[in-house]
């Protein structure tokens, strides 16, 4: 076909287009918007606001069709390529758009581009014809604006800049914007780019390890490379400094690879420079930067800085910016077990593809699907390259090298809550993790991205509300019941060290510190595998929890708590309550008892639990909780265990297949632990459930053990144990939930004790 060079491409067809002011630009409801159907963007498919990103995704369809058009004309080039996207649709119909939708997590669902559209790309860095101008040109589409992320897409005016840039080089230099790059040094990039390791964020983020580099680059190849580029800065006018290419192949290709990972090396790499180079066609400037002393160890380098600038010569702003881009994906980071790093915002972490999902945003601080979202933070499932960790075997065996870990992202409503936070689970992470106890959860690692807080920590099967849906009816074993039992202890034992942490006896009581969960529950503990396959309950998410000294550990302030409101214990609305350890012992009665009723009736029972548990709380809402706030005969507010909790556990007594051993642990729960605190009655502390829970084990494996664990003993005599009134003021809050829902609080009879919290 015959091109003219004056033609000229202008826009049409505003029928789409729509105008709003600049502070709303991106709060477009998109209820109503039509779209092509070929370059649609992947955010109307994921019902996404529309924003001027949508343009850009339309630009790079449109750019990378004029491209193929150019290197292969209409019918081997854009028609094939239509096909090809086509045939690789997801869809029952076959549509040739550039991305596919895909489940991510429940039935929620993520976008991937199409993998024929990265193959099809890299078919056009290798179409013979393909000058430095298309690889650049190429280079922007992939890198900047074809990206799932509408948040990562560069906006028009960088496109604009980084265009012209192209631009005013094909004005002065044809052999940039018409001669075919050399066809070995064009098959090297090709070569990089094509094995790039999949980030779970997507391509933008994809990256190369050293030891990827190390297996790519093999040295036969780079010493090809070498005597190219050392002919071409020769006749550019730049005399290499070495006496032979020999000793730069040795450098950028030692002998010694016998640590590939990512950071532990023994000597300078520069195998990572060379590779940054060859990508942006700058391959000739390796022997300046060896011979300026820049290696491996200098990234991430300022490209802005007078010195590097003067180091290298002069650079296009194409290049700069390219290389400023390249050098964060062949530069990931190495996540040591212990450390803590600080990373700034650009750098690209060595999670790979294979999470769970990928369709989520990485500027909201989200690496990988939020599983779980509660207290201070949202947990996601990451896989790490294996060449950029040393957790394996720290937590008992990876299913893959590559993990799966969990990540859980600190969140707060400000920097400085949100770093608060952080520092307040990191304590307790390392004074109490699997170190100290196997049932506490082992933080892997901690780190800073950007503005965010991250801690790594072991994948677990599940945790325990999904372990009771995935196993609803367990069976009534010698086994099951044993390993109830040593479970349950093993909990008790890990909130004791919690309580009492170990090595603090010859301190002075000023200097002690003590330690409170603050979230025990079922969503909570989380479910690992040991080796012989039998589900171990661990401890997990401090980002409740707190440390604090001996001689204040009773006195911090109910109302700067936050607690799960299903669980929370009656002091989280008294007057002047204040938490102490007997906080968690509340939160642990309900695990307890949630436990004993799904080993009697399996998931239907518990649910049925939870659901006779539902009833109008002071704010109107139905609520799980359980306890109740009513008045006294002569009108004062008091605080009782709700009446379908007593209810619930002389059920579980006549209940047909209740063991000795039930009762035993039932009668603990009910007279020990799930009581409000009165100047009469305490909860018992974490020693007293060890000697008690220790005791039931033993019965678990004595002589009669059958017999206590296993033989049905139901009691039909069991009555309802009467419940203590304990006589308290309401807080504020409580309060003023009470006025605005206008709820009448129910009168009780009784003789009532004074609500009052015991010292620890």
């Amino acid at each position: 076909m015959e091109q003219r060079g004056d033609d000229v491409l202008k826009i049409s067809d505003f029928g789409l287009t729509r105008w709003h002011r600049e502070v709303s630009s991106n709060q477009t409801d998109g209820v109503g918007v039509f779209v092509s159907r070929t370059y649609r963007a992947p955010e109307y498919d994921l019902k996404i606001s529309p924003s001027q990103s949508w343009d850009i995704w339309n630009l790079a369809c449109l750019y990378l069709d004029l491209l193929t058009w150019y290197l292969l004309g209409w019918e081997k080039g854009v028609d094939e390529f239509s096909r090809q996207r086509a045939a690789e649709s997801s869809s029952s119909i076959r549509e040739d758009n550039y991305f596919n939708m895909e489940p991510a997590t429940g039935s929620e669902f993520g976008a991937s581009l199409k993998q024929c559209v990265m193959t099809w790309i890299n078919r056009l860095h290798a179409t013979e014809g393909c000058s430095l101008f298309i690889h650049d040109f190429l280079d922007i589409i992939q890198d900047g604006m074809l990206l799932i992320h509408h948040d990562k897409r560069l906006g028009s005016k960088e496109i604009h800049h980084r265009l012209a840039n192209l631009y005013d080089i094909c004005r002065e230099n044809k052999v940039y914007c018409f001669e075919s790059v050399h066809e070995s040094h064009q098959s090297l990039g090709v070569l990089l780019r094509t094995n790039l390791i999949k980030h779970c964020w997507g391509r933008h983020e994809d990256f190369l390890t050293l030891g990827s580099l190390r297996n790519l680059l093999q040295p036969t190849e780079i010493g090809r490379h070498l005597q190219q580029f050392y002919k071409s800065a020769v006749s550019a006018g730049y005399q290499p400094q070495g006496p032979n290419i020999g000793i730069y192949l040795k450098l950028i290709c030692p002998n010694d690879r016998s640590m590939d990972n990512s950071v532990t090396v023994r000597n300078k790499t520069y195998i990572r420079l060379f590779a940054i180079l060859v990508l942006i066609d700058k391959g000739v400037d390796v022997f300046k930067f060896i011979d300026n002393g820049l290696s491996d160890e200098a990234l991430p380098i300022d490209t802005t800085n007078n010195t590097f600038q003067s180091s290298i010569g002069e650079w296009r702003q194409l290049h700069l910016d390219s290389f400023d881009t390249w050098q964060w994906r062949m530069n990931v980071p190495f996540l040591s077990y212990g450390k803590h790093r600080v990373f700034g915002s650009q750098v690209v972490l060595p999670f790979v593809e294979g999470s769970i999902s990928t369709a989520n945003n990485p500027d909201s601080g989200r690496l990988g699907p939020i599983v779980e979202t509660g207290g201070y933070g949202e947990v996601s499932c990451v896989e790490i390259h294996a060449d950029c960790h040393d957790f394996r075997g720290v937590f008992g065996q990876l299913p893959k090298p590559e993990g799966p870990f969990a990540l859980k992202k600190i969140i707060g409503t400000s920097p400085v809550t949100i770093e608060d936070n952080f520092k307040r689970e990191a304590r307790m992470l390392k004074k109490f993790n699997g170190d100290v106890h196997p049932h506490i959860i082992s933080v892997l690692s901690t780190f800073k991205h950007g503005d965010y807080y991250y801690l790594l920590f072991p994948w677990a099967e599940c945790d325990l509300q999904k372990y009771f849906k995935v196993n609803p009816n367990p069976t009534p074993s010698l086994e099951t019941v044993r390993w109830l039992s040593q479970q349950c202890l093993r909990i008790v034992e890990a909130v004791h060290l919690i309580h009492s942490p170990p090595g603090q006896d010859n301190l002075q009581p000023e200097d002690r510190v003590v330690g409170r969960h603050g979230d025990i529950k079922a969503e909570n503990v989380l479910v690992f595998r040991s080796q012989e396959g039998k589900a171990n309950l661990v401890l997990s998410d401090f980002g409740l929890g707190s440390l604090h000294h001996d001689m204040s550990k009773s006195n911090i302030p109910n109302k700067t708590i936050p607690v799960t409101p299903g669980l929370r214990p009656p002091e989280c609305d008294m007057k002047g309550g204040y938490i102490s350890s007997a906080f968690d012992i509340w939160t642990l009665g309900c695990l307890f008892l949630d436990l004993l009723t799904w080993l009697l009736g399996g998931e239907e029972l518990r649910l049925r639990f939870e659901e006779e548990r539902m009833t109008p709380y002071i704010n109107g809402l139905e609520t799980p909780i359980y306890f109740d706030i009513v008045r006294t005969e002569d009108g004062q507010p008091a605080y009782i265990v709700k009446e379908q909790v007593k209810r619930w556990f002389a059920e579980l007594h006549r209940n047909d297949h209740c063991t000795q051993f039930v009762h035993d642990f039932l009668d603990l729960i009910e007279r020990k632990m799930l009581i409000v605190e009165t100047d009469v009655k305490k909860r018992a502390r974490t020693n007293e459930l060890l000697q008690r829970l220790q005791t039931f084990h033993s019965l678990c494996h004595g002589q009669d053990a059958q017999a206590y664990c296993v033989r049905a003993a139901p009691d039909q005599t069991r009555l309802i144990v009467p419940t203590t009134i304990a006589k308290g003021p309401l807080n504020e809050t409580v309060e003023d939930n009470i006025r605005r829902s206008r709820i009448t609080l129910r009168k009780v009879a009784g003789r009532a004790q004074r609500a009052e919290q015991a010292e620890d």
